[in-house]
C-alpha cells in the first residue's frame, strides 16, 4: 500500500481516547502494514450554525508539538502533518488563519454539517414521517451545493469524502438508488470536479465505509466521471480514528484507481502534489 492520508489520533475528540492512540502508534502500525506514507489529519471544524467563533476537536498547538517530536524520530513510514479543515467556506478568514499559522504538509477540505445546522450523522432515519425521502434528497442537494463552494473558494489540497451523506443514508436504509449512483441524481458533481481540476486540487477516496456492505466515498461512478473530465490527483484515506484501522480499505482503493485508469496515488508534501506511480 502506498499511502493513508486521513487519520485521527486521540487529539481529535471523536477519536478513541485511549493512551496508545497516538501519532507514534499510528506511525509504527503503518510501518508494520507496509504503508509508505501517512498523514495525520486532526479535526478542525469551523462551526457553521451556533454563532461561536472558534474551532473544535483538536488542540492545534499541542498537535503541532507532538508532530514535531515524532518527526524527529526514524520510522519506516514517511509522516506528514495534515489537518481536516471542515466548513471553511462559512468562515474563510478563520480558516486561512489556521492554515497560515501551522506548517501543514496536507490540508483536507471537508463538509460535515450544513450551513443551517443539519447533521446527517444525527438523523433518525427510521422516522420517515419527519424525514421523508424528498426531504433527505433535498438536504443532499444542499450538501453538494456547499461542497461546490468549498471546491471553488477554499484553500485545501484534497476534497474529503465527497459523498459523506451516503455513509448515513446507506446505514439507515434510505435512498438506495442515490446511494448506488449519485452521479445520476446530482449533476452538480461535474461542477465540483471541474473546480478541483481547474485549481489543481485532489479528490480523496475515503475507505471508512468499505467494510461490509459499504462503498467508497466518492462512489465508483463519480470517480470514473472525475477521471473522464481529466482529473489526475487522487489521495487515499481510511479516516481511521483508532490505530488498528489504519490502512483499512486502502488496497481496495488502489485497485479501483488502477482499474479506472489513474496513473498512481497522489501524496502531498509541503502542500505540493506528487503522483506515486504504480510499481
Amino acid at each position: 500500500m502506498i499511502s493513508d492520508l486521513h487519520l485521527h489520533t486521540r487529539l481529535s475528540e471523536d477519536a478513541d481516547q485511549s493512551a496508545e492512540n497516538t501519532i507514534s502508534t499510528f506511525r509504527r502500525i503503518a510501518g508494520e502494514k507496509g504503508l509508505r506514507f501517512i498523514a495525520v489529519t486532526e479535526h478542525c471544524d469551523i462551526f457553521t450554525s451556533d454563532g461561536t467563533n472558534g474551532y473544535v476537536n483538536c488542540d492545534l498547538d499541542k498537535y503541532a508539538c507532538e508532530m514535531r517530536a515524532e518527526r524527529e524520530k526514524d520510522g519506516s513510514a514517511a509522516l506528514l502533518c495534515g489537518i481536516e479543515l471542515a466548513h471553511a467556506h462559512t468562515r474563510q478568514k478563520e480558516a486561512e488563519e489556521v492554515i497560515s499559522k501551522y506548517d501543514f504538509d496536507f490540508v483536507l477540505g471537508s463538509l460535515h454539517i450544513l450551513r443551517d445546522g443539519f447533521d446527517f450523522w444525527a438523523v433518525d432515519y427510521s422516522d420517515r414521517e419527519k424525514y421523508p425521502d424528498e426531504y433527505l434528497e433535498k438536504k443532499y442537494g444542499e450538501y453538494t451545493e456547499e461542497l461546490l463552494e468549498i471546491a471553488e473558494k477554499c484553500d485545501f489540497d484534497s476534497l474529503a469524502h465527497a459523498t459523506y451523506p451516503l455513509r448515513y443514508l446507506r446505514k439507515g436504509g434510505r435512498l438506495p438508488d442515490i446511494c448506488t449512483e449519485p452521479s445520476r441524481y446530482f449533476p452538480i458533481y461535474k461542477d465540483i470536479f471541474g473546480a478541483l481540476i481547474r485549481r489543481g486540487k485532489a479528490l480523496e477516496i475515503n475507505t471508512s465505509d468499505v467494510g461490509g456492505a459499504g462503498t467508497f466515498s466518492p462512489t465508483a461512478d463519480l470517480l470514473k466521471l472525475y477521471k473522464e473530465m481529466g482529473g489526475r490527483y487522487v489521495t487515499t484515506g481510511s479516516d481511521a480514528h483508532f490505530y488498528t484501522n489504519i490502512g483499512s480499505g486502502i488496497d481496495s482503493a488502489e485497485k479501483l484507481l488502477r482499474d479506472t485508469g489513474f496513473e498512481g496515488v497522489t501524496v502531498f508534501s509541503s502542500r505540493q502534489p506528487n503522483i506515486i506511480r504504480w510499481s
